[in-house]
């Protein structure tokens, strides 16, 4: 599996799936909360306390940790080795590179579409128009 944006981009999404389900038991009847994550961007840490961490880089993927106390769980790394052990155990019939990037590809649409109605299709011609014979 690539290490790239896409893939930071991914790995970030799923990282806020799991950060979402810390549970404190503590408190009566217990509840869930968003755990933050720390990671390193430009040589300073910072904490994603919601949702995802905005434009995580491949470079920033690594740094992503769960600090607890003395230990550290670094989400970013092992989120990253299930999905290639993924890849690896199915034999490539999974490629999560590249079904992230037909996934962004389908968000963005044609950029074309842009002139869509500034040049309509041919059968999309006037019906008040007649044709010359």
């Amino acid at each position: 599996m690539k290490n790239n944006d896409g893939m930071a981009d991914l790995i970030a999404t799923l990282e806020a799936l799991v950060g979402q389900f810390y549970h404190n038991e503590q408190k009566r009847g217990g509840f869930f909360f968003r755990y933050p994550a720390t990671f390193i961007r430009d040589g300073k840490t910072y904490e994603c306390r919601g949702g995802k961490i905005p434009n995580l880089t491949s470079e920033e993927l690594s740094t992503v940790r769960y600090k607890t106390g003395a230990n550290s769980l670094y989400i970013g790394q092992a989120l990253y080795q299930v999905m290639d052990f993924l890849e690896e155990r199915y034999n490539g019939k999974i490629d999560f590179t590249e079904l992230e990037i037909e996934y962004q590809l389908s968000q963005i649409g044609s950029p074309f579409s842009l002139f869509d109605d500034l040049f309509p299709d041919e059968d999309d011609e006037d019906e008040n128009v007649d044709d010359e014979e």
